[in-house]
């Protein structure tokens, strides 16, 4: 668990695959729910990750995505390939339906129109999760979003995370890794 664990190695010529495959070899029964990972690290190495799903080693996988909208993602300076991102997901659920998979969304970030929130709406809906976050957003003194035009008032963030809930059914809403 980390704040983007899908980065680890990268300062040390390694990656989290690897970390793994070598955890896997000390603790053969032990089994691993990868948390915070963002999306680009999975896209980026997703045969390495499907291999350690594919051993019965992972037991779940939690994506840092943050929105289903590529302008939006742009806008948070994220990992933006919206088609890659969508491709990625339902693949992962097709290939394997077992694997419990959650994602962390938010809703309201400035300039957010309806139709960039139904894309999220979409993407949890179509991608299959088992657990779905959608967090309102919230500014922070200090960030780059401060700084951005079109805030969405926060009556409309919370009308858009009940809509949220009502529509995209899953089976837990609150933290089941630490159950």
């Amino acid at each position: 668990m980390g704040d983007d664990t899908g980065a680890y190695g990268t300062d040390i010529g390694t990656n989290l695959t690897e970390l793994i495959h070598k955890m896997m070899k000390k603790n053969d029964n032990h089994k691993f729910h990868i948390i915070e990972l963002n999306i680009n690290w999975y896209i980026k190495m997703k045969d390495e990750f499907n291999k350690l799903i594919d051993s019965g080693k992972i037991k779940g996988i939690h994506f840092c995505v943050q929105s289903g909208n590529q302008k939006i993602l742009k806008l948070m300076n994220r990992y933006s390939d919206i088609e890659k991102i969508r491709e990625s997901l339902i693949s992962l659920n097709k290939k394997h339906p077992g694997l419990r998979k959650s994602i962390d969304l938010i809703a309201g970030f400035p300039g957010e129109t309806y139709d960039d929130f139904q894309d999220s709406v979409n993407l949890a809906k179509d991608a299959g999760f088992n657990d779905v976050w959608l967090f309102p957003y919230s500014e922070r003194k200090g960030t780059p979003a401060t700084m951005l035009k079109g805030k969405i008032e926060k009556e409309v963030i919370q009308e858009r995370v009940k809509f949220f809930y009502q529509k995209v059914k899953c089976s837990n809403s609150y933290f089941p890794f630490f159950r």
